[in-house]
């Protein structure tokens, strides 16, 4: 075997260079972003996590990678950033709690859509529910979310994909 050790593997070091720009990457990311065929990439997202380099999380038939280097109690914050319609949700109450009806107008969303994102939000504990006249929804950690979102720079294509990936990811 050429690399040994994997850290010193061009390819793995490839990989590990994109899970730390775009954490929460799902395999076909990796795949697309890397240039590397299916196996290959499988390969070494298998040994990778075995070495302790990378890890996973795997919901609703999806996986998540993610370096070790990131704190893990993080993982679904980066998760949801990577979903168009709960990262517009936490945008938007970046600015201040909102009701579901204040939240429901700036996300253009239909109220069924905005409803299981936000359920998903709270099962993850990353929304609260202030409960009052009024049910106010608010981010459980501010400073966390500000700095996930700068962490998460996606260009135009990345946003695209991700669009078409959260269409399907509530069911």
């Amino acid at each position: 075997m050429r690399y040994p050790n994997y850290k010193y593997n061009p390819r793995a070091n490839q990989l590990l260079t994109i899970l730390e720009k775009k954490p929460a990457s799902r395999f076909t990311d990796l795949m697309n972003d890397s240039g590397l065929k299916n196996g290959v990439v499988s390969h070494y997202l298998m040994m990778m996590e075995k070495m302790g380099l990378i890890r996973s999380k795997k919901i609703k038939n999806q996986d998540w990678y993610f370096a070790s280097t990131f704190d893990e109690s993080k993982d679904f914050l980066f998760i949801h950033l990577r979903k168009e319609t709960s990262k517009k949700i936490l945008f938007f109450l970046l600015d201040g709690d909102a009701t579901f009806a204040e939240i429901l107008e700036h996300i253009k969303k239909s109220p069924s859509t905005l409803s299981i994102a936000l359920s998903n939000l709270l099962k993850a504990n990353l929304v609260i529910v202030e409960l009052g006249v009024v049910k106010k929804y608010c981010i459980v950690d501010r400073e966390s979310a500000v700095k996930a979102l700068e962490q998460i720079k996606m260009n135009t294509f990345d946003t695209v994909k991700d669009r078409f990936a959260d269409s399907f990811s509530y069911f």
